[in-house]
């Protein structure tokens, strides 16, 4: 599971992705914060960057299990 959050967004979403993130009790988990993104990053303007940390989270993961 991959957590991706604006460090621009609000505090309340901001504070939503750690505790989504504390709380999954998978260990194939990742938070990444995009510090130059607001609440919508696969729009803003780092959105390439976002494209690439999901693209390496998939493959990174066991996909046979």
């Amino acid at each position: 599971m991959q957590v991706l959050q604006g460090s621009l967004d609000d505090c309340l979403y901001k504070k939503s992705a750690q505790i989504i993130y504390d709380t999954v009790t998978t260990e194939d988990k990742q938070l990444k914060w995009h510090e130059q993104s607001d609440h919508i990053i696969t729009l803003d303007k780092k959105h390439e960057k976002v494209y690439d940390d999901v693209n390496t989270f998939l493959h990174i993961l066991n996909w046979s299990e």
